[in-house]
């Protein structure tokens, strides 16, 4: 089990919404794309996903039993435990709030007063539906010492239920999760219903695929945000051609295989971490593969949606694959994708000796490249992405250690949540409730839909890697080598397609001189911002990151400085 998977299968319990996000997006509507896992298997992640909803669930629901009870047996006791687990987790949530205003204190204040003040209503409505209740307030009422009793006993089942759940957790992280242990038996997928079953199973297979539909205008979905891309048209003449007529300049055209052409950058790109290079030189976890990305609202006869299943199709054959790369004016389009992550690697002596462990960084650089040959001209397309790393609550399992649900964790992790956990037990059950339900009517919709609806959306709308991950790098360092493998893939796309050209007696001077202008421009990193900046007579500084809102009024202002 790779790292990733590792932190993301733990995410699950570390983080409710987490994993009820991850489920929502990959099962609750079988009909959509699944956007390839790179670096890490999905199937884990989900199952783990469903088994976290389960330990949740049976948590949420033996609580809720409990504080019924409690109503029923003893509301004045019930009562006090909740108006304090509100008090403790108002407060909290002040204290650890950025900005502590004195508005939020006096409406905290006020919300308690309230409590207190319409509590002998509420014991009046309890006392006229159970009149018989022992320890409800009255002319005999129960003494402050049955009230507290009482409410000391709901908090210790309470207690000793989120223990329990704590410690099932924490076996989990360091025993099935641990680091150094192989792949166990994963949880099993969903039993009590046979669609959700079998769209586990659909999405272990498709993570494999090469063929993205995405919903949405983002199609480089699980990458990351776009740092920066970078264009170039050339004609495809000879390299004697220069400076000669259009009439003979077009007699010199030199046609270009573009499939061949993305094979020989391919090669070029995988070179980087050849086994020709010494260990520490090459690219750790480079990943690369063909990628077709279209839109995912589509008619059900789309070539790339399967007729009987109505499922778009996870994988497209060589022969597709090279069909749309030579024609480049469909819908779906062709990219090689190259992948790099800052993977852990030891930092070895010559003599074997360890000098730096091997430390997970978790960032995900990646560039998109789309090459095309049309109307006797060469197109290079390049996209860089930056996928920050994950949140930092799902790595902090790696503070656990074998043997620790066994010790007093479980009891401190218990009492730390136990405020949120008592408050908020009712409302969470009533939700996983009607998620259920919405679930099973999310799933049956979409296969009627497919069915008679003559367009609909199959795209996909997100990547579980990315629902954890910080929206971009985090440190400093993490900032540089996001740069450095976006510099080095880049440079090397640059030289195999120069070398290609060459190789075939293509001119490459227009070329060679647009991207020594981007390599060679200064990148600069400071604070929340990078960009490329140019000095010299002449220079430009091509990474233009405008929003599209952005360059229009930029264009207006230039106009209006021009009158």
């Amino acid at each position: 089990m790779s790292p990733t998977t590792r932190y993301l299968c733990g995410a699950a319990y570390s983080n409710h919404d987490f994993a009820e996000e991850v489920i929502a997006e990959l099962v609750e509507n079988g009909r959509r794309a699944v956007v390839p896992a790179i670096g890490y298997d999905l199937g884990p992640v989900l199952r783990h996903c469903y088994r976290a909803r389960q330990l949740w669930f049976g948590q949420n629901l033996i609580i809720t039993v409990i504080l019924f009870l409690g109503v029923i047996l003893a509301f004045a006791s019930t009562a006090t435990l909740l108006l304090f687990a509100l008090a403790v987790v108002g407060f909290s949530h002040l204290l650890n709030s950025p900005a502590r205003s004195n508005w939020r204190i006096a409406i905290l204040i006020g919300v308690i007063l309230l409590l207190v003040l319409i509590a002998p209503a509420l014991l009046q409505l309890v006392a006229s539906v159970a009149p018989d209740s022992p320890l409800l307030p009255g002319d005999d009422g129960p003494s402050m010492t049955a009230v507290i009793g009482w409410a000391v006993g709901l908090a210790l089942a309470v207690l000793g239920t989120i223990a329990a759940t704590r410690r099932t957790v924490l076996r989990t992280l360091t025993q099935d999760l641990a680091p150094e242990r192989k792949p166990a038996d994963l949880p099993s997928a969903p039993a009590d219903r046979l669609l959700a079953r079998h769209r586990v199973e659909t999405v272990e297979e498709a993570q494999h695929g090469n063929i993205v539909l995405h919903s949405g205008p983002d199609p480089f979905l699980g990458a990351g945000r776009v740092t920066h891309a970078w264009s170039m048209a050339l004609e495809l003449r000879r390299d004697n051609a220069a400076g000669q007529s259009a009439e003979r300049a077009a007699d010199d055209r030199v046609a270009v295989d573009p499939v061949a052409l993305n094979r020989h950058v391919k090669r070029c790109l995988a070179a980087l971490a050849g086994t020709d290079l010494p260990p520490h030189e090459r690219l750790a976890g480079l990943a690369l593969r063909d990628q077709i990305m279209a839109a995912g609202t589509r008619w059900r006869k789309y070539p790339l949606i399967d007729q009987e299943f109505r499922l778009p199709y996870p994988y497209a054959t060589p022969q597709a694959m090279e069909a749309i790369i030579r024609a480049p004016q469909t819908s779906a389009r062709h990219f090689l994708r190259a992948t790099v992550g800052a993977e852990n690697r030891e930092v070895v002596e010559d003599k074997g000796t360890t000098i730096m462990p091997a430390e997970y960084q978790n960032i995900v650089v990646s560039t998109f490249t789309h090459i095309a040959v049309e109307g006797g001209m060469l197109y290079v397309e390049n996209v860089s992405t930056v996928l920050g790393p994950l949140r930092q609550e799902f790595l902090d399992i790696d503070q656990y250690a074998p043997g620790d649900e066994n010790g007093s964790e479980p009891l401190l992790q218990a009492l730390r949540t136990f405020p949120g956990s008592t408050l908020l037990a009712p409302v969470r059950l009533l939700q996983a409730i009607s998620r259920a339900f919405s679930v099973s009517r999310a799933m049956g919709r979409a296969e009627r839909d497919t069915d008679s609806q003559p367009v609909y959306d199959f795209g996909a709308r997100a990547e579980a890697r990315q629902l954890a991950s910080a929206p971009r790098p985090v440190t400093y360092l993490q900032r540089l080598d996001a740069e450095k493998y976006s510099k080095l893939m880049e440079r090397r796309i640059s030289e195999a397609i120069i070398g290609y050209l060459r190789n075939n007696g293509i001119d490459t001077a227009e070329y060679e001189t647009r991207m020594n202008v981007f390599n060679n421009n200064g990148v600069f990193i400071r604070g929340d911002n990078q960009g490329a900046a140019a000095a010299g007579t002449g220079a430009h500084a091509l990474l233009n990151q405008n929003t599209p809102n952005q360059r229009k009024d930029g264009q207006r202002a230039g106009a209006g400085a021009q009158k």
